[in-house]
């Protein structure tokens, strides 16, 4: 894991939504209350468009890249929220940069 006085250098948290009950008592997903999967360094790299295209796929309304050191323990996926102090980002998109498994790239929403 690289330090923060290297490149990633801003600590988030890779979230995991809770689960309650509803009013019919059956299980769903609930954001209020998530699990911290794990804290890692990024770099954030904001972006200025609407769309972007990655992988042969166009993703739009990105609001921002992250990149991340590429962790095969971590298994992050798009179901997983990101939390960067108060912020918190929905996923969009994972990329494998080259899928030389070194780096990721991950594409976010910020949620207002």
């Amino acid at each position: 894991m690289r330090s923060p006085a290297g490149e990633f250098n801003r600590r988030i948290e890779v979230l995991e939504a809770g689960l309650s009950k509803n009013s019919y008592g059956d299980q769903e997903q609930d954001w209020d209350n998530p699990g911290v999967v794990a804290r890692r360094w990024v770099k954030f790299e904001q972006s200025s468009g609407r769309e972007f295209v990655t992988a042969q796929q166009q993703v739009s309304d990105m609001t921002h890249m992250l990149r991340m050191p590429f962790d095969a323990n971590l298994g992050i996926k798009p179901h997983h929220r990101l939390r960067s102090n108060a912020r918190i980002f929905e996923i969009l998109a994972i990329d494998d940069v080259g899928d030389a498994h070194d780096e990721l790239r991950i594409l976010c929403r910020e949620k207002v």
